[in-house]
């Protein structure tokens, strides 16, 4: 199996390692178990990595799927297959985006376990890479079937602003699309809009810039009752604005201490919204 596993290249090997973890802690499952299943669909399919769309898409209220040089469309449709398997029964709380939001199976899992596994029975649907008309696609073909959680909490726009350099307008448009989507599929749940997280060193950057007016161009999603909007980007910079690499080493992505903060922060609204 290692030598298959091997075999199918660099661009499998980037997306699969990470699967093998993260499936087993979100789904008690075995990473022999994943191994199979991802080898499986692998011999299924074309070992040839698609190729990838020209031009980025512009309008971001309709889903596509991911396609990146790092995550092939292949293992993203088998990581998305992975969290839709129907073990759901006892979650209340849903967690969906991008890494950031995946990144509490790795180095938040500490604090994942405690705070959202055992009261919630949680379930993570966080996807590296993802940009708002991702999620969208997942959302629209099984990532929230056959589950109905209490509450939903959604962090995504990053990777457009920082990957894709679309506009803040445009990401806004495809989250107003997403919780429409979330909201009829899931009525008897609420949901909880995180405003994204800052991101760069220093506060002057384009992105930086970026990701505020995105947070204030979706604040109006939050109307007080199904959708509720909490912004708790402040807490991750320091007095000068500026992101500690204590909090963010890549200036992006969470420490164990910024997953701290984040559970921290939230957690009064989330208590409230789980009664």
């Amino acid at each position: 199996m290692l030598e298959l596993l091997l075999a199918t290249g660099g661009g499998f090997l980037a997306g699969a390692g990470c699967v093998f973890f993260l499936a087993g802690q979100a789904y008690d499952t075995t990473a022999v178990e994943v191994l199979r299943l991802l080898l499986h669909k692998l011999q299924q399919k074309s070992q040839k990595v698609p190729t990838p769309a020209a031009g980025l898409p512009n309008d971001l209220t309709v889903a596509c799927k991911q396609h990146k040089e790092w995550m092939p469309e292949e293992i993203w449709l088998l990581r998305h297959e992975l969290h839709c398997q129907p073990r759901r029964d006892q979650c209340k709380l849903i967690f969906l985006g991008d890494s950031i939001t995946e990144g509490w199976l790795g180095t938040g899992l500490e604090i994942w376990r405690d705070m959202y596994v055992k009261p919630y029975g949680a379930v993570n649907l966080g996807i590296g890479g993802d940009e708002v008309q991702h999620v969208l696609w997942r959302v629209q073909n099984g990532a929230v079937d056959f589950v109905n959680p209490k509450v939903v909490v959604l962090l995504i726009g990053t990777n457009n602003i920082g990957n894709s350099g679309h506009d803040p307008t445009q990401v806004a448009d495809g989250i107003r699309k997403l919780l429409q989507e979330l909201s009829a599929r899931l009525p008897q749940s609420r949901i909880l809009l995180l405003g994204v997280f800052p991101r760069d060193e220093f506060s002057t950057t384009p992105f930086r810039s970026a990701v505020e007016k995105l947070n204030v161009l979706i604040r109006s999603c939050g109307d007080g009752e199904r959708i509720m909007f909490l912004d708790i980007s402040k807490k991750f910079l320091l007095p000068d604005g500026k992101i500690s690499a204590e909090v963010m080493p890549d200036f992006l992505h969470l420490s164990f201490e910024a997953y701290r903060i984040w559970a921290d922060a939230m957690q009064p609204l989330l208590t409230s919204l789980m009664t």
